[in-house]
């Protein structure tokens, strides 16, 4: 089942990619695709599922932390594969939550050479998980 929350997940990420605001970090927008398919996953298979919560008391946050654990080595797998001049932009925008000016002055980038460079990268990331998917 968590292979169905995943693919479905990446799915719907790649179907609404160009809709994602370049300005704002990825992972909250991400992590909220996530927990929306699996409660929905979760509702649509009701009779069978059985979930136990022995860590986190809080459910919602055990099922993010799953999530996320998955789909951080599928996406950082991906972005491994692009090329340096799309990598560092998305790897400091994305993983390290910087800021366009603070990365633009640390990869010595005009701020919109960065923006062309991270909505480059994210067609190409977009491509690798769909083959790769």
């Amino acid at each position: 089942m968590s292979d169905d929350a995943t693919q479905d997940t990446f799915i719907k990420f790649y179907e609404n990619i160009r809709k994602f605001d370049l300005d704002r970090p990825l992972k909250p927008w991400l992590y909220k695709i996530a927990k929306n398919t699996s409660f929905d996953l979760i509702r649509k298979n009701k009779k069978i599922v059985k979930l136990e919560w022995d860590v986190a008391s809080d459910k919602e946050e055990q099922i993010e932390n799953v999530i996320k654990n998955e789909n951080r080595h599928m996406v950082r797998k991906a972005v491994k594969k692009l090329p340096d001049k799309y990598k560092r932009p998305i790897m400091g925008y994305y993983f390290k939550d910087m800021d366009y000016k603070s990365l633009s002055k640390e990869l010595k980038l005009p701020i919109n050479t960065l923006r062309t460079r991270l909505r480059r990268a994210k067609i190409e990331l977009e491509k690798l998980l769909i083959r790769n998917g």
